[in-house]
């Protein structure tokens, strides 16, 4: 496959956990557990080396996007999925993005760009690239970051979702709150 990766067989959603700079496969497997403890789990590295931290695309200062890179990886990761659906025979199996800060950041770029491998993202620490959409498609991506309120964007708007997240407990509940009622329309 084109990605180095972990994959752990479960039940749905399948979880595409997507680690921040410096991370790798195993960052986020705890999170899979404590979210959705019997989901399959499916977990990649990311291509890009700064400075011997791993990321999913390159930066051209702190905090500043390289935009043709995210492009670029966006795609790489879109293929990526679509090729694991093929080899671990998920078919049209629900699919759940969960990323940390850069990890975050390519799950909204993935989504924005290429709905056809990821509809859904839950984003902690994420700043959402300025990228062009597949206006048609239907997407939902909830972000937040650990001492600020939690949104959802939505093809029809973004609204927040009551009460800062700024502990894991938090954090946890609002994604079962999302994941069992929200996450199902």
């Amino acid at each position: 496959m084109t990605l180095e990766h972990k994959y752990v067989e479960g039940g749905d959603p399948v979880l595409l956990l997507l680690h921040g700079t410096g991370g790798g496969p195993d960052d986020l497997l705890g999170v899979a557990r404590e979210l959705s403890p019997s989901s399959a789990v499916l977990a990649p590295a990311g291509p890009v080396s700064e400075y011997g931290a791993a990321r999913w695309f390159r930066r051209l200062a702190e905090g500043v996007f390289d935009h043709e890179d995210v492009v670029k990886r966006a795609n790489q990761l879109a293929d990526f999925v679509l090729e694991a659906r093929e080899t671990y025979e998920l078919g049209d199996r629900r699919l759940v993005a969960v990323g940390f800060s850069n990890g975050a950041n390519i799950a909204a770029a993935v989504a924005l760009q290429r709905p056809d491998a990821i509809r859904e993202a839950v984003s902690e620490v994420a700043g959402v690239p300025n990228l062009p959409t597949d206006s048609g498609a239907e997407h939902r991506l909830a972000w937040g970051n650990w001492g600020g309120g939690f949104g959802f964007g939505l093809p029809w708007g973004n609204f927040g979702y009551g009460g800062p997240w700024n502990n894991w407990n938090n954090w946890r509940n609002g994604w079962h709150n999302w994941h069992n009622g929200w996450g199902n329309w």
